[in-house]
């Protein structure tokens, strides 16, 4: 007997995959813009476990902030 293949539950594992490889995309992005960005150590530091920390909204909002400026060279 062979077991009936479930496909929703196909589509929600890949669904959540790719939430999954998304959001350390964006930590990924938002952390190298960090390390371009001249701001103080602390500051550095907090915004580093926002985006660890808060999953999908905290590397979005890094982005839509923006905070300093960015380092030259």
């Amino acid at each position: 007997m062979r077991p009936e293949f479930d496909v929703i539950g196909t589509v929600l594992q890949i669904v959540n995959l790719l939430l999954l490889i998304s959001w350390l995309v964006l930590i990924m992005l938002a952390l190298i813009r960090l390390r371009k960005r001249q701001l103080e150590p602390i500051i550095q530091v907090l915004w580093t476990i926002v985006v660890i920390l808060i999953p999908i909204l905290g590397p979005l909002a890094f982005f839509i902030v923006a905070p300093g400026k960015a380092k030259k060279g």
